[in-house]
């Protein structure tokens, strides 16, 4: 199986964009969107079935509903049925009513996010999301394979928001 992120955003391009020319709202209304890839099973036309994998469990997205504004992810196969997927989640900043803020000002809202995924599933459990000032720019995010559950993260620029991380761009 192979799960492909797919996102669709109306206002962006191909080109990297720093965070204060991103218009949050842009966003895909729903967030990103996850595709799961069968190549283990062709169907009788050769080509491969693809599913939506939605998130469940205690997931709650920045201003409380299940979207996911994904850059990234790794993953790790705990087992032949269950794959823990790390995703670096951009979430739009929020305001204390839950309003989407302008990142310009206060940068993105990021966050790593683990999932638990059974083969086969539509589904993929929220195991937890880990929220750090270590992490304001992240851009990569690499699980651990020792079994540990840990991962390591890379921040693309030095600071979340001014002038220098816009000269960083």
């Amino acid at each position: 199986m192979f799960l492909q992120m797919k996102v669709v955003e109306k206002l962006r391009t191909l080109t990297w964009l720093s965070m204060k020319d991103v218009n949050v709202t842009g966003r895909r209304p729903g967030g990103s969107e996850l595709i799961a890839l069968d190549i283990d099973e062709p169907g009788v036309d050769g080509f491969y079935n693809l599913r939506g994998i939605k998130p469940i469990g205690h997931y709650r997205g920045a201003t409380g509903n299940s979207d996911l504004d994904l850059l990234g992810f790794d993953a790790h196969v705990l087992d032949d049925n269950t794959i823990r997927f790390y995703m670096v989640n951009q979430r739009p900043p929020v305001g204390a009513f839950n309003n989407i803020i302008d990142a310009s000002k206060s940068g993105a809202n990021s966050t790593i996010e683990i999932f638990e995924m059974r083969t086969g599933q539509e589904q993929m459990r929220h195991v937890r999301t880990i929220f750090s000032n270590e992490i304001w720019t992240p851009n990569r995010v690499s699980a651990l394979a020792d079994g540990s559950g840990g991962f390591l993260v890379t921040n693309d620029h030095s600071v979340k928001v001014g002038l220098v991380c816009d000269s960083q761009c």
